[in-house]
């Protein structure tokens, strides 16, 4: 009897254990932090996956060019039967001599042609690909960027959301233990029936307000899993303890310098004008001459080549240069050129277009961080006064010496005030992440 117990207490533990071990690695596998949000939108966005797609197309491209650069080999062959020979000697409408001949004829060849000089329009197409796969990673490196900022936004929403449930859930807890109070109040008849009705309808709205709130989570987490390629109904708990880790800027001009240097759209837009200068360079070597080193050799039935005639097999074989002047070229281009200069000075005028928008959009981000971080200053001060505030009216309510309007009031301000708090550290986040990612670090 004994033994049977400690083996339904040894089955009971080691149940249990399974149990909480298990909940233990589904939390735990629900739980981010925001590097781990990063690297599973790195991992799995659907828009890098296509940008990186594109990437390796273009390399295949690149090694397709630069094996074009390799001599062209042909074989041909061919087989034939031929008619009988028709001469013709007193005129068309006359009957004809027939000459007849051997029908049979078969060929077959092998040539080579190799491109010695085209003016180096082969290594500038590498050049000019190579350039645009640069341009297509530096498009990665901006969209994982961009990724990134949105990933972050969602996740700070999702804190925001989190925070926010935690303090109506608490003020919903007050609310409840409140209008106990006053309803033992109005039983007293020491109030009224209106200051009930003013405290049950402050209950409804935070319990309304609460349902928003979890609406809102829902909202967040499916868009947040939907970015980390998971499934849309996963449970996401994101862990936030450094939120009140805010760094300390630099000046505006030394993220300036380090924008001018590293932003994404500056690197595109100076990789744009070295595509540019490489395709005039193109144009203008259409002109140039083709020299190119050929080779063929046949074997061929029957010899018809030269006289004598002879109904045999022979080979054949040549070997030599070949010159190409495109001369239509120096008048077919002009206009081309023409249009590729304008082309560039136009690209240039985007890169400074984008070089004044990039020091507007960090000038904005380094004021607004500033101001966030006041914006923290200032609801820690409110959260102490109106904490203290409501302490004071709640004490003086149930001595009658406020009124219920005062209470309620004094209970908004306090909740308003935790929500700002949170909100400007988590304003405070995305800009510093959003200063990131104009100077090209994030």
């Amino acid at each position: 009897m004994k033994q049977s117990r400690n083996i339904l207490l040894l089955f009971f533990l080691l149940a249990n254990y399974h149990f909480l071990f298990s909940q233990e690695v589904a939390q735990s596998a629900a739980t981010f932090d925001l590097q781990k949000v990063w690297q599973y939108t790195e991992d799995n966005y659907k828009k890098l996956a296509i940008i990186r797609l594109h990437a390796q197309d273009k390399q295949e491209n690149i090694k397709q060019t630069q094996s074009s650069r390799l001599p062209t080999v042909q074989l041909e062959g061919s087989y034939g039967k031929r008619s009988d020979l028709s001469l013709y000697e007193d005129g068309f409408l006359h009957q004809p001599t027939v000459i007849p001949i051997r029908s049979t004829q078969y060929s077959t060849s092998l040539s080579t042609d190799l491109v010695l000089y085209q003016g180096n329009q082969k290594n500038r197409q590498l050049q000019i690909q190579k350039v645009e796969l640069a341009s297509i990673e530096t498009q990665l490196q901006q969209t994982t960027a961009e990724a990134k900022i949105e990933s972050t936004k969602l996740f700070y929403a999702l804190v925001l959301h989190l925070n926010y449930q935690e303090l109506v859930e608490k003020e919903i807890a007050q609310d409840e233990k409140q209008l106990k109070d006053i309803l033992s109040l109005y039983e007293n008849g020491t109030i009224l029936k209106s200051d009930v009705l003013r405290a049950e309808v402050t209950l409804s709205n935070h319990n309304m307000l609460l349902k928003e709130i979890e609406n809102n989570r829902v909202v967040v987490t499916q868009q947040l899993n939907l970015m980390m390629g998971r499934k849309d109904t996963d449970a996401l708990l994101p862990q936030y303890a450094d939120l009140d880790q805010l760094p300390t800027l630099v000046s505006y001009e030394e993220h300036l310098n380090q924008a001018l240097l590293g932003a994404y759209s500056i690197q595109l837009a100076n990789q744009e004008i070295e595509k540019g200068a490489l395709t005039l360079k193109q144009i203008s070597s259409a002109v140039l001459p083709k020299l190119s080193l050929f080779a063929d050799y046949g074997l061929n039935y029957p010899q018809n080549k030269t006289y004598p005639y002879a109904q045999a097999l022979y080979h054949i074989g040549q070997v030599g240069l070949k010159l190409n002047i495109p001369i239509s070229n120096l008048y077919h281009t002009k206009h081309q050129k023409n249009s590729q200069q304008i082309v560039m000075l136009q690209q240039q005028i985007e890169k400074e277009q984008q070089q004044d928008q990039l020091k507007n959009e960090l000038q904005t981000y380094v004021v607004k961080y500033q101001e966030s971080l006041d914006r923290i200053a200032l609801a820690e001060k409110t959260i102490r006064q109106t904490t203290e505030t409501l302490r004071i009216i709640r004490n003086s309510y149930f001595n009658q010496q406020a009124l219920l309007i005062d209470l309620l009031d004094a209970e908004t301000q306090v909740l308003q005030a935790r929500f700002s708090l949170t909100s400007a550290k988590i304003n405070a986040k995305i800009e510093y992440y959003q200063i990131q990612k104009i100077t090209g670090i994030l």
